[in-house]
């Protein structure tokens, strides 16, 4: 599974929704978790000074990366944010068609609190770790 930013950075705010409860229950159950260096730039950027960067950096070093993209990939991820405006939605962010296109790739989930992704799972076999009820 990969975990969006917005997931990791509800997790260190000390938010407790479903998607933290999801999140801290695969890593008590030791299911797999991926950071994207995508995902750890954003995580990293919204933090206040360098010494919480480095100790989150740390715990995040924790969690193995997946596969870099190729140029293949990053043709995908802008045919997955044509797909999803021709089908009359707007990805709002070129981050997550990205990190969908990394997730169709590996065939894994992905965990987020944001609505691209759930724009991109309607127009692509993506597959979310949790539904969310509209």
């Amino acid at each position: 599974m990969i975990v969006d930013s917005s997931v990791w950075i509800a997790l260190l705010n000390g938010r407790d929704d479903p998607e933290t409860q999801y999140l801290k229950r695969a890593i008590i159950d030791d299911r797999p978790v991926l950071v994207p260096g995508l995902v750890l730039t954003e995580v990293l950027q919204g933090l206040s000074n360098d010494a919480e960067a480095q100790r989150v950096s740390a715990l995040m070093a924790g969690f193995p990366a997946p596969p870099e993209l190729d140029i293949n990939d990053y043709r995908s991820a802008a045919g997955l944010y044509r797909a999803c405006r021709a089908h009359g939605t707007t990805p709002r962010s070129t981050i997550d068609c990205l990190l969908a296109q990394i997730c169709l790739v590996l065939n894994v989930p992905i965990l987020a609190r944001d609505r691209d992704f759930e724009l991109i799972a309607r127009v692509t076999p993506l597959k979310l770790a949790l539904q969310h009820a509209d």
